[in-house]
């Protein structure tokens, strides 16, 4: 999206970004928390071999009801769903995108390289929100280095436009389009609607 902005200036009016990592978000983890999230191509592949086996889904902790409600939205419909897909649907889908557009990412963000284009920045404090939210093996050392690693790597968001601000997001984790819809959708009509056509 920020690569879009950049290239079609003129057919962007603004930007939100919600729980957005920098393109260059992977080479900056700490190597600790990298260990701990399966950080590398070979594990990756090792899952997706897995996964369709049916490795991972035999060895998946039984689903658990979303911790949140949506008027109108049976969430936890949605979570069994998740659940009974995730295995092989993930790996097969996200993990290639993962490897060739987080781990091998070579583009360069610059500061103010969107001029005075609206920047908006919707970030939770640290999507793993606790740590019994964390991978195998997180504990509350991991924690702490990933809350301040979010933190860098969000407020260096900030920087992308001199018309950019962040809204934070405390008590929310990274899917906050579902826990707080309110806010998102008052992000992104405060950036456009005063820039229509009547």
């Amino acid at each position: 999206m920020i690569q879009f902005a950049k290239k079609y200036r003129s057919m962007v009016k603004a930007l939100v970004l919600m729980d957005a990592p920098l393109p260059s978000s992977f080479n900056d983890m700490p190597q600790a928390l990298k260990n701990v999230m399966g950080g590398s191509s070979s594990q990756m592949k090792m899952a997706t071999f897995m996964a369709n086996f049916g490795v991972m889904r035999l060895t998946a902790p039984p689903p658990q009801p979303a911790p949140f409600k949506v008027n109108g939205l049976n969430t936890d419909s949605i979570e069994q769903v998740i659940a009974d897909m995730l295995p092989a649907t993930l790996v097969n889908g996200v993990f290639p995108e993962v490897e060739h557009s987080v781990m091998k990412n070579d583009i360069v963000v610059n500061d103010g390289m969107l001029d005075s284009l609206p920047v908006r920045i919707i970030s939770s404090r640290s999507f793993i929100r606790s740590v019994n939210e964390g991978p195998p093996g997180w504990n509350e050392t991991l924690q702490q280095k990933f809350v301040d690693y979010w933190e860098r790597n969000q407020s260096a968001l900030v920087k992308l436009s001199a018309n950019s601000k962040r809204i934070i997001l405390d008590s929310s984790g990274h899917a906050m389009h579902v826990t707080q819809p309110a806010v998102v959708i008052e992000t992104i009509l405060s950036v456009t609607l005063d820039q229509l056509p009547e």
